[in-house]
C-alpha cells in the first residue's frame, strides 16, 4: 500500500507493509505508516525517521524545517505553499529536460503543465496542511520554549494580535516610491518593562 510523503523538490511514494491479525472471527488490517504505529515506536527510532506521520499526510522532516525556516522569516503559508509548488516544478522541468535529451524523438513530449498537474510526485501541501504541521511541531518543542520562558526574570505578560501596527511595519520601495508593508498582522508579546 502506498503513501505520499511531501519532500522538497519531489514527492516520495512510500511503500509499506500491510499488518493482518485476527482475533477468532474478527480479521483487521493496518497499514505500517499510520501515526499510531509511528508512535508507538521507541522514541530514538522516530527520531532517526525522515518522516513525519499525519493521519492524512506525511512530510520529510526537510519540509518541517523548511516550513520554520520561513515561518521566521514572516513568510505566510500561502507563499509557502507556492514555493514548495515552484520548487517542485523546476525539479519537474529539470527531469523533463534530461529525458527530452535522452530521446531521440523530442516532437512526442507533452504539455508541461498538463503533465505537472497531473503528476502525483509533484503534488504540494496546500496551506492549511502546512499550518497543521508548524502548529504540530510547535507542540513537538513545547519544551524547549516552556524552558525559554522560564528564564525571563517577569512576573506578568501581556499578549495582543492587532492588525492596525502591521499597517505601520514596512518599507518604502524605491522603484516607485510606494510604500510596503510586510505583515497582515502581529502578535505581540509584553513584559511589564515593555
Amino acid at each position: 500500500m502506498a503513501r505520499l510523503v511531501h519532500d522538497l523538490m519531489e514527492n516520495i511514494i512510500l511503500i509499506q507493509r500491510i499488518y493482518l491479525y485476527s482475533n477468532g472471527r474478527r480479521r483487521h488490517w493496518m497499514p505500517a505508516s499510520t501515526p499510531d504505529i509511528h508512535t508507538a515506536l521507541p522514541s530514538h527510532i522516530q527520531e532517526s525517521s525522515p518522516a513525519v506521520i499525519f493521519q492524512r499526510c506525511s512530510f520529510t522532516k526537510m519540509v518541517v524545517h523548511y516550513i520554520d525556516t520561513e515561518v521566521e522569516r514572516g513568510v505566510n503559508f500561502l507563499n509557502i505553499s507556492e514555493g514548495l509548488a515552484s520548487l517542485h516544478y523546476r525539479e519537474y522541468l529539470r527531469r523533463k529536460r534530461i529525458f527530452l535529451k535522452a530521446c531521440a524523438d523530442v516532437t512526442a513530449s507533452m504539455s508541461e503543465s498538463t503533465d505537472f498537474q497531473s503528476n502525483v510526485l509533484y503534488l504540494f501541501p496546500s496551506r492549511n496542511q502546512l499550518i497543521k504541521v508548524f502548529l504540530f511541531n510547535c507542540e513537538q518543542n513545547k519544551f524547549i520554549y516552556d524552558k525559554e520562558m522560564a528564564t525571563l526574570p517577569v512576573s506578568s505578560l501581556s499578549c495582543d494580535h492587532t492588525f492596525k501596527i502591521s499597517r505601520n511595519v514596512g518599507l518604502v520601495r524605491e522603484t516607485d516610491n510606494t510604500f510596503v508593508t510586510q505583515f497582515n498582522h502581529l502578535f505581540i508579546s509584553l513584559n511589564r518593562i515593555g
